[in-house]
């Protein structure tokens, strides 16, 4: 039986096998990349609060804990929403006063639906909360419903040009008071499955590996045959 008969078996096997692994070791790099940006979020989420930086940026400041006092404004934008157990209803941001003069978005958490025209607290006020990263918008998200103050996701730049303000938003999550919204905590959606991606790949490899060596026994015992 001539060597070449097998030659395309065997380097067909060898190479599909080596992208399946390469793949799945791709994916366990990702696994260590994403393991160690969800550690540095709930260290940000945790740690001791500070005042809210002049000018953030994402790196260091996305998520990042903060504390501040000053005036909650009357002007809402309430941003259409549905929260398990609480049902339909709607976020409502505000610009807030800092006590240093800078008026921010801040994100004062749910109200729910039959809420949404009823008075809220504004005036002094303490908070704790952390830093919203713009923005949740994207090509699929439809516009704001401006004469119904309905809006579909937090714009941070336009909601900031509406209520003149900086954009920067604060989502709440520590009060002094009572301002009239259910409180909620940072929704970080970041999922995680690279470690399952990595066990799909590698499984194939080693699937393919072990059919690549039945498919080579097959042809050699054709070829002992003919």
């Amino acid at each position: 039986m001539s060597i070449k008969n097998i030659i395309f078996p065997i380097c067909l096997g060898f190479f599909v096998v080596l992208v399946l692994f390469t793949l799945g070791q791709w994916q366990l790099s990702r696994l260590q990349w994403k393991n160690d940006l969800l550690d540095n979020i709930e260290r940000k989420l945790l740690e001791q609060p500070v005042n809210v930086p002049v000018l953030p940026t994402e790196g260091l400041d996305k998520y990042r804990s903060v504390r501040f006092s000053g005036s909650l404004l009357k002007e809402e934008i309430h941003v259409l929403t549905s929260i398990k157990l609480l049902g339909p209803g709607f976020l409502a941001v505000s610009p807030f006063l800092l006590d240093d003069g800078r008026k921010i978005l801040v994100d004062r958490g749910f109200i729910p639906e039959n809420e949404k025209n009823l008075s809220r607290y504004w005036g002094l006020i303490e908070l704790e909360g952390n830093l919203f990263w713009p923005n949740e918008t994207d090509g699929f998200t439809p516009e704001a419903n401006l004469s119904k103050n309905i809006w579909f996701a937090r714009d941070i730049e336009l909601m900031s040009v509406m209520l003149k303000t900086e954009p920067i938003m604060v989502v709440i999550t520590k009060s002094s008071l009572d301002h009239g919204a259910k409180m909620q905590s940072l929704d970080v959606n970041l999922p995680n499955n690279h470690l399952q991606y990595a066990i799909t790949w590698f499984s194939l490899a080693t699937i393919w590996f072990f059919m690549s060596i039945y498919l080579i026994i097959v042809t050699k015992r054709k070829n002992n045959l003919s």
